[in-house]
């Protein structure tokens, strides 16, 4: 492994009555244990079949479709998964990607068992390919331990720079009044980029 600044996360195992436990922990913690560990970034570079990650978000997609989509729908009827496919299925392929690469963690598959997540690490945050115009969230390896089943009472449920990122946004909503000299016009204005585009 190369080695580390201190900063982020490691996942590091302890027991808990004789059974398997993992506990993510800043990264200085690392280098005085002496029990299995790794950088959370180590994991996030680690390679997945594509294809066995393609088929498990086709699951799981069919099955939030089948349980779900019809939850809440748009005045016109369309689902809320029908609205949001795109988005949805980039988290959900975030989430399977973590889950498959903690799997392929030798140390962990041999001995699997709950994580403990970080305190007060947001849930869900963004990426960093997300730009101002298309966030782009994924989950943070506390949320993973959140979705296998640990208890977060202290942990919100969006990271710091999501939470920051909103109270801008939501600052600047008074729109800009139009130019007095703008004719009244019918327009139909369509916007289409590569962003919303199937890939």
């Amino acid at each position: 492994m190369s080695p580390h600044t201190t900063g982020g996360l490691g996942l590091v195992r302890s027991s808990n009555a004789g059974k398997p436990t993992w506990t993510l922990v800043g990264t200085g913690a690392l280098a005085h244990t002496r029990t299995d560990h790794i950088h959370t970034t180590d994991l996030e570079a680690t390679n997945v079949d594509k294809q066995v990650l393609r088929a498990v978000v086709e699951d799981v997609m069919a099955a939030l479709d089948h349980y779900s989509a019809k939850l809440a729908s748009t005045p016109g009827g369309a689902g809320w998964l029908h609205v949001q496919h795109v988005p949805v299925r980039r988290f959900v392929a975030e989430i399977v990607r973590k889950l498959l690469v903690l799997n392929s963690w030798a140390p962990f598959a041999l001995a699997p068992g709950p994580l403990t997540l970080a305190p007060y690490e947001g849930l869900v945050g963004l990426r960093s390919s997300s730009s101002r115009e298309y966030l782009a969230y994924t989950v943070t390896w506390s949320g993973v331990a959140y979705v296998l089943g640990a208890a977060a009472p202290h942990n919100p449920t969006r990271s710091a720079q999501l939470r920051n990122r909103a109270r801008i946004s939501t600052a600047n909503t008074e729109p800009s009044p139009l130019p007095s000299d703008l004719g009244r016009q019918d327009v139909l204005a369509l916007s289409w980029t590569s962003r919303h585009g199937p890939r």
